[in-house]
């Protein structure tokens, strides 16, 4: 197991369940508390416990300071959106193995 830093990773899914446009597949349902609880002990299991993974879905957001400030980061691009520590990685359809990826290289490079 990699020894991580001292401060959190911060993961978020950021996603449009009410925008969502799909005529196949469109890779895995983050929305889903099954996936996300899956994701979150896979991650928990390789990564230890200093890694946060939070969904949040646009359509169902409340108005407020938050939401303006997550549509500053993602506006107008594809969705899912993967943030880590609140800059975009992953813009589009991507699944678990995809996510590791990004926090391996994450880890590797010191990014957080």
């Amino acid at each position: 197991m990699k020894r991580l830093p001292e401060t959190k990773l911060k993961i978020v899914i950021v996603d449009d369940r009410a925008n969502k446009a799909c005529g196949g597949s469109c890779g895995l349902d983050w929305s889903s508390a099954v996936s996300l609880d899956t994701v979150r002990q896979q991650v928990r299991d390789k990564f230890g416990d200093n890694i946060d993974i939070s969904y949040i879905d646009l359509s169902k957001t409340v108005d407020n300071e938050d939401l303006q400030a997550m549509n500053g980061l993602v506006g107008g691009v594809s969705m899912p959106v993967l943030l880590v520590n609140d800059r975009p990685r992953i813009i589009g359809d991507f699944d678990s193995r995809q996510l590791m990826d990004v926090i391996e290289i994450e880890l590797e490079m010191g990014m957080v």
